[in-house]
């Protein structure tokens, strides 16, 4: 949360490599329990993690957005 909302966060600032990195540290965190997809639900999340590995499937709301828009 302080990585989207803190005082450096994404969504006070622009994306900081600090941020990235705390969101980055986090996802890792998540797939150490083996989930079959992770969902990024925060827009400012997919930005963060643009160009990162990961080893699971995420889910990025703005995709869904933009998909049932033009459906």
């Amino acid at each position: 949360m302080e990585a989207v909302y803190g005082d450096t966060g994404i969504k006070n600032r622009k994306l900081t490599d600090r941020s990235r990195k705390k969101i980055e540290r986090v996802l890792k965190e998540v797939q150490k329990v083996d989930p079959q997809v992770v969902i990024a639900g925060c827009t400012e999340i997919e930005l963060a993690l643009a160009g990162t590995e990961s080893e699971v499937r995420i889910i990025y709301p703005l995709d869904l957005l933009a998909r049932e828009a033009f459906l």
